[in-house]
């Protein structure tokens, strides 16, 4: 039979082992960095991941249906137009999105609304990155929808 004694000395054991387990969970987690930010990657598609797509899927048809030389040359081409079409709607979607993300800062920055000036002065800052990004990412549809212009209210 375990007596009082031992119990008490093993329930302080368990109780220190928590307790160092939990203080050292907590300063790793303060010591660690936090999640970077979503980076401004290219959103854009190379040529290259064009052709890797279509490639792998082309690969991937001709294992699953056992497709010989003279059908993969025959549905290369077709698959080559799918995968230019899919990616140039991808980057049409997204541009559209940070139009309207766009959009939202002119709303968002116009005079009346709740922002004070402090507010007003770093959603300038972000419109203004977010124009940049939209410049850099999407040139190709630029050319037919140039991006409004800066709005007087939004102070840029």
């Amino acid at each position: 039979m375990i007596r009082v004694s031992d119990k008490i000395a093993l329930t302080a054991a368990l109780l220190a082992l928590f307790a160092a387990g939990t203080g050292t969970g907590y300063f790793i987690a303060k010591k660690s960095t936090a999640p970077a930010a979503v980076s401004n990657t290219q959103t854009k598609l190379s040529d290259t991941a064009t052709t890797d797509w279509w490639q792998r899927a082309l690969n991937r048809l001709a294992s699953d249906l056992n497709l010989d030389e003279t059908q993969k040359n025959a549905v290369r081409p077709m698959l080559q137009r799918t995968a230019d079409q899919m990616f140039l709607n991808r980057d049409r979607a997204l541009f559209q999105i940070h139009l309207e993300l766009l959009a939202f800062h002119d709303t968002l920055g116009r005079p009346g609304t709740f922002l004070d000036a402090t507010q007003k002065m770093r959603l300038d800052t972000l419109r203004s990155r977010l124009r940049q990004q939209i410049e850099s990412q999407f040139p190709q549809f630029l050319k037919d929808s140039p991006l409004p212009p800066v709005t007087a209210a939004s102070g840029l």
